[in-house]
């Protein structure tokens, strides 16, 4: 057995994210890439004191050491400029020549103040200058890597990354909890990019955790073998094919980059989030890489829950504020914290299921039986499920969603609908607060669809256009004014 290897946490991120209203920010087509490209990477270098490349440039390749690596704006083909919840809907040629997507890959970072003062100066700048928008297609990857070591050589021995493996089946599914539901990779629906570790094949025959742990001690061999059982080629089909490396955890970044990538966390621009993920990744890692066989069994053998997590494992109550829904409320409007926020997933479903309702809707009115008194709710846009106390009450305090099924009830009365979102007592009630994608257009002028039966379009471009085109001011974690854009 090779003695254990000290760990000196660095670490690197990469943002995806999709920019907006291009002609007016870069004076060019949102298709004109390597002109964005350039754009961003000189005023990011200049605002943020950091070096920063596009791989457009001819001069990126030929660095090659990670010292001198700068910060790189590469293009990702799985980002797309409109999340998958509106991907049907019409969407004007100019608007979407208005976008586009892209990565910004950092360089290696040391984890102390120089590396994260380095990281707050970029994501600061880009959130400020741009307001970049995440959606469902969009990821923030984090890799761990070891600065003891050098590069090239793998940061931990065989028995630390096996040790790492085990806590990772053991924690997946309360990891789960800090990122919407999507990002589970168990189901269909769910990203294609962030695989199950333990729903593969591997873990078929494992009933219990601590079968996840005994499978995991009894059949790795070798470091090849902790990637071949925790990054198991896929049998998802898809954009992606079989690709070892689209899993929560990837364990074959450790033959390519000397790090183990982290994938799972959804597109993220605000510092505070990115920051404490970070933490809590150096910390899960360097607390596994740390356990005994013994520690593992015992925790195998009881329940694994999130007060373990914290109080046993990285041994830190603010790594709560990471749980999904909390995160969520901790950012809301009041008006928010009653209704549930919806995950991307919950809202793919929801919109299939709405467009399959309105399929038989003519411009006349529903079909005869489902008068405007008579509206079936369940067909109406917005959330399926809000919370008990909000339904109840929801013709008194929901004008807008009062108004959506006034309009859905009656589609060839749609430009009497007025925009109630204005005269809400309830501060920031607006389109995105019922389950609603934006517009086609958020920041600019709005857009007319190219159909005149899509009523439920026109009613969501109505809401939008009558909210506050200003960042809306919500609580962050640490009690700052924090600016919400579009998730």
């Amino acid at each position: 057995m090779s003695p254990p290897i000290e760990f000196q946490p660095q670490f690197g991120v990469e943002f995806e994210m999709v920019v907006k209203n291009i002609r007016r920010h870069f004076d060019c087509s949102g298709t004109e890439e390597s002109k964005v490209f350039a754009i961003m990477a000189q005023q990011i270098s200049n605002g943020s004191g950091q070096d920063v490349r596009s791989t457009l440039d001819k001069d990126v390749s030929d660095i090659q050491t990670l010292d001198t690596r700068p910060w790189t704006i590469v293009q990702d083909a799985s980002i797309r400029e409109f999340s998958k919840v509106s991907e049907k809907e019409q969407h004007s040629p100019k608007s979407k020549q208005d976008r586009t997507s892209l990565e910004l890959v950092s360089p290696v970072l040391p984890w102390d103040s120089s590396g994260k003062g380095a990281l707050k100066r970029v994501v600061d700048f880009i959130r400020d200058t741009w307001r970049p928008a995440t959606n469902d297609t969009t990821g923030f990857h984090v890799h761990i890597g070891n600065d003891a070591v050098s590069e090239g050589e793998l940061p931990f021995t065989f028995e630390q990354l096996k040790q790492l493996a085990k806590m990772c089946s053991l924690f997946e599914e309360v990891i789960d909890g800090f990122h919407p539901p999507d990002r589970a990779g168990r189901e269909p629906e769910d990203s294609e990019y962030t695989l199950s570790n333990v729903a593969n094949s591997f873990f078929a025959t494992c009933q219990t955790k601590a079968d996840r742990v005994e499978k995991l001690e009894k059949n790795v061999r070798g470091v090849q073998g902790i990637v071949d059982c925790m990054n198991r080629d896929s049998d998802k089909q898809g954009d992606t094919g079989s690709k070892k490396r689209y899993y929560k955890v990837n364990f074959a970044s450790l033959f390519k980059h000397g790090s183990i990538e982290f994938r799972q966390h959804q597109g993220e621009l605000r510092y505070d989030r990115i920051e404490l993920w970070v933490s809590f990744l150096v910390e899960f890692v360097r607390a596994s890489i740390a356990m005994t066989d013994d520690k593992i069994r015992t925790l195998a053998e009881n329940p694994v829950t999130l007060d373990v997590l914290v109080t046993d494992v990285v041994k830190n109550e603010k790594y709560r504020r990471l749980v999904w829904k909390d995160y969520m409320k901790a950012i809301s409007a009041p008006v928010e914290e009653q209704i549930r926020v919806l995950s991307n997933k919950d809202s793919r479903k929801e919109r299939q299921k709405q467009e399959k309702a309105l399929s038989g809707v003519k411009l006349a009115g529903l079909p005869a039986g489902r008068a405007r008194g008579g509206t079936d709710r369940s067909q109406v846009a917005g959330p399926s499920t809000l919370e008990s106390a909000v339904e109840q009450n929801a013709s008194e305090k929901m004008p807008v969603e009062n108004a959506l099924i006034e309009a859905t009830g009656e589609a060839h009365n749609l430009s009497k609908v007025k925009h109630e979102s204005q005269s809400s007592k309830e501060p920031g009630l607006r389109g995105d607060h019922l389950g609603l994608e934006p517009p086609t257009s958020y920041d600019g002028d709005v857009e007319s669809s190219s159909s005149d039966e899509d009523g439920l379009d026109k009613v969501r471009r109505k809401l939008w256009s009558s909210s506050d085109k200003q960042p809306v001011k919500k609580k962050g974690m640490d009690g700052d004014d924090k600016d919400l854009f579009a998730i």
